[in-house]
């Protein structure tokens, strides 16, 4: 009897925890339905969906953050799929040896790291040995075009945390 009072005390604290949380993720994407109504007149679509990104001027055009986005998974997945479907192949269908087995152990290692200490990586060891290696912005690039840097760098950061994933 005292099980049977346990058990459904914690069904209903866990539906009332289930409800609240259900009434809140709607209450959240009703706010922001509501206020972001007056974005989808047919005059602020107009400017939102222009290549223009000039926040100071008041254009806010989404356009090049939409095709650097597509640019970026695009030249990942080219960088990281051939190499990641290799791993894969390798891992499960080799023999047992001890590469293989450390490999694997690699492998799932670097997929439980979280991507935010990948990002503290890309930051503070990746950026700073690219931009030394190919000194990128005086030889291969004008000053004016950081952007094709930023798209190096950034692509071998998504592909290199991709990997483990794909691999795996």
């Amino acid at each position: 009897m005292h099980s049977v009072r346990i058990s459904r005390f914690i069904t209903s604290t866990l539906f009332v925890a289930t409800t609240v949380s259900c009434i809140a993720v709607v209450a959240i994407f009703s706010f922001l339905l509501y206020f972001s109504l007056p974005l989808f007149s047919l005059t602020q679509l107009q400017h939102v969906f222009t290549w223009s990104w000039q926040p100071f001027e008041g254009n806010f055009g989404i356009l090049p953050m939409i095709m650097g986005s597509v640019l970026l998974s695009v030249f990942s997945l080219v960088l990281s799929y051939p190499l990641s479907l290799g791993v894969c192949c390798y891992i499960h269908g080799s023999d047992k040896s001890f590469l293989r087995k450390g490999m694997l152990i690699l492998v799932q290692f670097m997929t439980s790291i979280p991507t935010v200490i990948y990002g503290f990586v890309a930051v503070f060891l990746l950026v700073p040995f690219l931009r030394s290696f190919f000194q990128i912005r005086h030889r291969f690039f004008p000053p004016r075009s950081r952007t094709y840097f930023e798209l190096t760098y950034s692509t071998y950061y998504c592909a290199y945390f991709t990997q483990p994933v794909l691999a795996d």
